[in-house]
């Protein structure tokens, strides 16, 4: 995965773009893709990626965080936008938390 500057990269030959939340001194960005539900939270996930240097920045897909609504039904968590809507698989980071035994 190639990172094309900010809130855009490049995956087989297609560009991707995603919205970050800019806070003091990271981007917070949630985001979708198409484990949703299956294999990782059906609410979608979350990520953190330092702020842009000269207008670039690298997205860590395997820090993908599930959110805590994932854990507890008592946890509120944002919702992706629906721009935030990855069609492809991203297949590192946390998957779907397992309960029981």
């Amino acid at each position: 995965m190639v990172f094309l500057g900010f809130g855009k990269y490049a995956r087989a030959d297609k560009i991707y773009a995603l919205e970050p939340i800019v806070e003091p001194k990271r981007l917070f960005i949630l985001f979708r893709d198409t484990t949703n539900g299956q294999e990782t939270s059906e609410v979608g996930r979350y990520l953190y990626a330092p702020l842009p240097q000269n207008g670039r920045t690298v997205l860590d897909f395997n820090q993908a965080l599930t959110p805590g609504c994932a854990y507890s039904e008592h946890v509120m968590y944002p919702i992706p936008p629906k721009r935030n809507m990855l069609h492809i698989q991203v297949d590192c980071g946390e998957k779907m938390p397992r309960f029981g035994p």
